[in-house]
């Protein structure tokens, strides 16, 4: 059972590297944000390297496998992949990777951004909480979200400034409308 979850996370991690690839698929280019890269890029090598720990910890220790967290973590996957394909379902041709503004740039409200302004940054921290759930280490959880949490807080600081200095009063008066990552929270 083990090898079986080491596999599927480890599948889920090829997966994640292909749909962002697909993601970046024939799209226009816009003015993309120095400040966003670097963090981005370390983030997923951090990312990557955390899981690589969480699968040989997973095949490595003695502990016994429970069917609802591994229920609790594919739950958990299952969001994220509702929520990001939404996300990007409405940014559209406006999704990027990166911090980026384009010229034709417009001010997204619709899908989940009527109650969210970084939903698809939510659905990245569900699945950093996914993986260390499904392979049951709480170590791991609390070091992906060490990472990827600040990580992200520290992106919606840049992206916010980007948006702002594109839409000005239009997007000060959403921020003022909007959650950033949970409703009604934050």
């Amino acid at each position: 059972m083990k090898l079986a979850v080491a596999a599927v996370l480890v599948l889920l991690w090829i997966l994640r590297g292909l749909e962002i690839r697909l993601y970046h698929r024939n799209r226009k280019r816009g003015r993309v944000s120095g400040r966003g890269k670097a963090p981005l890029r370390i983030m997923i090598a951090c990312c990557a390297v955390i899981n690589a720990f969480l699968i040989a910890g997973l095949l490595l220790s003695d502990t016994e496998l429970n069917p609802a967290v591994l229920a609790a973590g594919a739950a958990l996957l299952a969001g994220r992949t509702a929520l990001k394909a939404l996300s990007v379902r409405a940014l559209h041709d406006f999704w990027s990777a990166e911090v980026e503004i384009r010229e034709d740039h417009r001010l997204v409200r619709q899908g989940p951004y009527r109650f969210l302004r970084h939903p698809a940054y939510l659905a990245n921290i569900l699945e950093a909480a996914a993986y260390p759930i499904m392979a049951h280490s709480p170590l791991g959880l609390a070091a992906m979200m060490a990472l990827v949490v600040p990580a992200h807080v520290y992106r919606i600081w840049v992206e916010e400034g980007e948006l702002e200095r594109k839409f000005g009063a239009e997007f000060v008066k959403y921020r003022k409308s909007t959650a950033a990552l949970i409703p009604y929270v934050i």
